[in-house]
């Protein structure tokens, strides 16, 4: 996703497809937070692709707004979709009642970029990583 100072940065371009035998089911989103520095659950954080690492602390930048998720409220009969910031803790995405069998449910990422937030030198990146889990409910 293009990061532009001064807007909610969105990509609509992502689908969560949840194929599954039983009837009541969730997914949910967090930040796995793997190698990323204290206290910067739900954050997009300086990155070094070279490396491939995040930059550690106390050097590090983080953008001031937290990484959104954003669903479709209804998107099937059967199936509600809920938003928020998948953070340190976890965010439920979507959860069904439906019958078992495939189904692709929409996804719209949102990052808030202030012109007050850092800007990355030597070709570091900010970035998140999000950890889907699918649970089967009885």
């Amino acid at each position: 996703m293009q990061l532009t100072p001064g807007t909610t940065n969105q990509d609509s371009s992502i689908s969560l497809t949840v194929t599954t035998d039983a009837g009541n089911w969730s997914v949910t989103a967090s930040d796995p937070l793997v190698g990323k520095p204290t206290g910067t659950g739900g954050y997009m954080t300086e990155y070094n692709d070279t490396d491939a690492r995040y930059i550690a602390a106390p050097a590090f930048k983080v953008l001031s707004d937290p990484f959104g998720m954003n669903t479709s409220p209804d998107p099937d009969p059967g199936i509600t979709g809920y938003n928020g910031t998948p953070g340190a803790g976890t965010l439920l995405v979507y959860s069904g009642s439906k019958s078992p069998g495939t189904v692709t449910l929409p996804i719209i990422f949102s990052q808030a970029v202030t012109l007050t937030d850092p800007r990355l030198t030597n070709g570091n990146k900010y970035r998140i990583d999000i950890l889907f889990t699918g649970t089967v409910l009885e």
